[in-house]
């Protein structure tokens, strides 16, 4: 894999320690379903200025995103959390936009590493 990769190798490696890649593989799939739904339901809080559906949204990225090591995400979307638990005044569009990106962008590679895993089953 790339070294410009958003997924951690050594997280996927230690999961698949401990799960077994069979169960990386459905847990993998099941995140990329996930990030696509987040993604959505992003871009309508973002539009919206929905703080509480975008807390919920950081939360939700940033628990799936620490599991298969997608770090750069995880860090923000814990971030995009913080603000809004926080109330700040200003949520930052572009912030949004990097985070909503970083989901997109991370279930991309998230498919690469599912073929890979499956075709080597």
């Amino acid at each position: 894999m790339s070294s410009a990769s958003l997924i951690d190798e050594m997280t996927l490696a230690n999961l698949t320690t401990d799960i077994g890649k069979e169960a990386v593989i459905l847990v993998i799939a099941q995140s990329i379903i996930e990030f696509a739904q987040r993604a959505v339901i992003l871009e309508q809080a973002i539009i919206s200025m929905d703080r509480l559906a975008l807390q919920k949204i950081a939360h939700s990225v940033s628990g799936i995103a620490g599991t298969i090591g997608a770090l750069a995400l995880r860090s923000i979307a814990t971030n995009v959390e913080i603000q809004c638990k926080d109330n700040l005044d200003i949520v930052d569009i572009e912030h949004l936009e990097l985070f909503k990106s970083l989901i997109v962008k991370s279930a991309q590679q998230l498919k690469v590493h599912h073929g890979y895993l499956i075709a080597n089953v």
